[in-house]
């Protein structure tokens, strides 16, 4: 199936730069992943509905017609109320969304509003409002199956939005200083 866009969502725990195991296991292969959270808003859009409708068709592509949604074992779509971080909570259902790292794969890419790359790491942040391209995708381990989301692209829609991972920017810390060493002095 080819990629569904996702709803404006807040963007939390980003690790697209650097891929990142998900487990600390030995041998844990990394991974470029972040999580999205969708408001009530969100979750009454067309593109909110089209999300859904490719999660069933994943399934039913990977386990056939008659597949029962309720007896996968992974589903993608979490209730925010059962997380205790920032952003989450009561009114807010989350998904997961990673791509392994792989020379057969790219990583995702991250544009702005003007579809220009974006490379500054400090841009891609927690709380920022995106939209996801994501491509999802059933899969059984182990015993256990489900459907869960392939991490494409991203687009940064918002990058002024309030930080929810708990950092303040140095602006907000510290105060200006009255009288200044001489500026021609190397730090």
């Amino acid at each position: 199936m080819a990629y569904v866009l996702t709803p404006r969502a807040v963007l939390s725990f980003p690790h697209l730069f650097v891929a990142k195991p998900r487990t600390q296991a030995p041998g844990a292969e990394p991974y470029y992943s972040c999580s999205l959270l969708f408001d009530a808003a969100a979750r009454k859009t067309p593109e909110w509905k089209a999300l859904q409708d490719a999660y069933v068709e994943a399934a039913k592509a990977k386990f056939g017609d008659k597949v029962n949604l309720k007896s996968l074992v992974e589903y993608p779509f979490r209730d925010g109320a059962l997380k205790e971080y920032a952003g989450y909570g009561p009114g807010v259902v989350y998904i997961s969304a990673a791509t392994k790292k792989s020379d057969d794969w790219p990583p995702p890419t991250i544009v702005d509003g003007r579809l220009q790359k974006v490379v500054d790491p400090a841009k891609v942040y927690s709380g920022a409002i995106v939209i996801a391209a994501l491509n999802p995708y059933g899969w059984e381990f182990s015993g256990r199956k489900g459907v869960s989301f392939a991490l494409v692209h991203l687009q940064i829609v918002d990058a002024t939005a309030p930080r929810i991972d708990g950092s303040a920017p140095a602006d907000k810390i510290f105060s200006p200083l009255e009288q200044l060493e001489d500026e021609d002095s190397p730090i």
